[in-house]
């Protein structure tokens, strides 16, 4: 009995004396950061992007790329990318190997005029010809979806899978589609072109039965696991704008989403996959920036989540174009507190339709109350007046993984 003792008492003391060393990192830590300008719980966002209840290690985010494989699992490559057998350890039936090393899938992107897109992911195939679409999916017959001012959109067959075809009004409007998919594909989160024909002029894409992003709060109540999946679409919108700004043009310069003039516009732009991913999916509005180069059209634009610069500011005179100054794809970074919002189902009227914030009881709500104070330092940080001092599209996403870390660790611990 007296040695059990002595065991319980040289244990009581081993685990005091890390939990007084833990204690003592993280109030170092702490202090290195209360020395900073900002003070308060915001000060704990440093220039660097440090956070330091993360652990008592001084951490500052890495950027990890999108995945090209998703979830790892068989059919999860992403649009436009195919399964690579010679370099993944698992058979063509999708099984692991004996070995258990390197098991997930790899996951390559397809050449120039080449797509893949679930669930034909094992190899790619040419873009369908004008004959192809002609004789396999216009004749088939096509159900009427909308029709825009760019565009008519219709709901048709190939092999049995839905698709889309596009008929742009315009010979300008197909061309400008055409080229920027070309610019900017393939990509995990980017619609791939499955087909073109220029005469007529048809583009064929995949049919997403999810719906567009305006669909996140109806899909959001019907997954199993609401949170996650709010969580990477978020993730997903902030790793494209860093895509479009920073890497999707070889010779520099910005993608400026241009047709986006209010929330439920720019949700509109993307579709929501079978795996749950956000794909850019409207292309057409898409200028490319080199600076103060661009205007997202030739009217004049109003409301809140315009940036200034796109508004007309002189109140005595009328609109004109021609005075307009040009600006850059800081006018993207303006709207991003509001998609963020949207997204993670936090807006004012979203949380309203659910009980109120104090509604503890909904999942999205607890996960707004975790997450608010990072939709508030975003929305400082990016709807400053002069585009100059807004953040870039890597410092959004940055935040938006860092956010994500934090809300996952303490949804875990609820």
């Amino acid at each position: 009995m007296k040695l059990c003792c002595r065991y319980v008492v040289v244990a009581l003391v081993v685990v005091a004396v890390v939990l007084l060393i833990w204690i003592g990192s993280l109030l170092k830590e702490i202090n290195a950061h209360s020395s900073s300008k900002s003070k308060g719980f915001m000060g704990f966002f440093s220039h660097s992007h440090s956070f330091p209840w993360k652990g008592t290690r001084k951490e500052t985010l890495q950027i990890h790329p999108i995945s090209s494989s998703f979830d790892g699992s068989l059919g999860n490559c992403g649009m436009g990318f195919y399964v690579d057998f010679k370099n993944s350890k698992r058979d063509k039936s999708g099984k692991r190997d004996k070995s258990g090393k390197n098991n997930d899938i790899a996951c390559k992107p397809c050449g120039e005029g080449m797509f893949t897109f679930p669930p034909l992911i094992v190899s790619c195939q040419p873009v369908l010809s004008c004959g192809d679409i002609v004789d396999n999916i216009v004749n088939n017959g096509e159900e009427k979806l909308t029709e825009g001012g760019v565009k008519s959109l219709y709901r048709a067959k190939w092999n049995g899978i839905d698709v889309v075809v596009a008929r742009p009004k315009q010979p300008e409007d197909f061309r400008m589609g055409f080229d920027n998919l070309k610019l900017i594909s393939p990509h995990p989160n980017v619609v791939p072109l499955l087909g073109y024909c220029e005469d007529p002029q048809i583009l064929v894409f995949p049919f997403f039965h999810n719906g567009d992003g305006t669909k996140v709060d109806v899909i959001a109540n019907i997954v199993e696991d609401p949170i996650s999946f709010r969580l990477q679409l978020v993730k997903d919108f902030a790793g494209i704008l860093h895509y479009l700004h920073h890497k999707a043009s070889g010779s520099g310069g910005s993608f400026v989403m241009c047709d986006a003039r209010t929330p439920m516009k720019m949700l509109s732009q993307f579709m929501i996959s079978n795996h749950y991913r956000l794909i850019l999916n409207d292309v057409d509005a898409l200028p490319h920036s080199h600076g103060n180069d661009i205007k997202c059209g030739h009217q004049e634009l109003s409301g809140d989540f315009v940036a200034p610069e796109q508004r007309w500011n002189r109140v005595a005179l009328p609109f004109n174009d021609k005075q307009m100054e040009s600006y850059n794809h800081k006018v993207d970074i303006w709207r991003v507190p509001e998609m963020v919002e949207l997204l993670l189902g936090c807006s004012e009227i979203q949380v309203k339709q659910r009980g109120g914030i104090e509604e503890d009881d909904h999942v999205s709500n607890r996960m707004c109350s975790i997450v608010m104070p990072y939709i508030h330092f975003i929305r400082g940080k990016c709807k400053k007046i002069d585009p100059i001092e807004r953040p870039s599209a890597l410092w959004v996403l940055n935040t938006v993984l860092k956010m994500s870390e934090v809300v996952e660790l303490q949804t875990r611990l609820m």
